[in-house]
């Protein structure tokens, strides 16, 4: 059985390995706070994504399917249409790491998007 923090903290790495707006820096699990904080102190940073624990559930025979929101922050710049720029490039870049399915590098068996919102 995966416990939650490790597919959380797998989650977070596969997308500072796969999507290049992020980094160390500015995507963490459950530390909005510091994620903000960097971008808002780094001019260059547009970016930043947090995760929060969402709830679970014992599926039966020892799987359990876990909910994770993440989160991610567009700081605004160069006007509306860069923002839907940004807001596009971003979810196709998730997209393109998350699905159709992925087992985050075998820390879980299974990872896919429920919703975008």
């Amino acid at each position: 059985m995966v416990s939650f923090s490790n597919a959380e903290a797998a989650l977070v790495s596969e997308l500072i390995s796969n999507v290049s707006a992020f980094t160390a820096d500015n995507c963490k699990a459950h530390d909005l706070d510091a994620v903000m904080k960097y971008a808002l102190s780094n001019s260059n940073v547009y970016y930043f994504a947090w995760t929060d624990f969402v709830g679970g559930r014992n599926m039966g025979r020892g799987l359990w399917q876990h909910l994770v929101m993440l989160s991610v922050g567009i700081l605004f710049r160069d006007g509306a249409a860069q923002m839907d720029d940004d807001i596009r490039s971003i979810v196709d870049d998730i997209y393109d790491v998350l699905v159709p399915d992925t087992n985050l590098s075998g820390a879980v068996a299974s990872c896919n998007i429920i919703e975008v919102m």
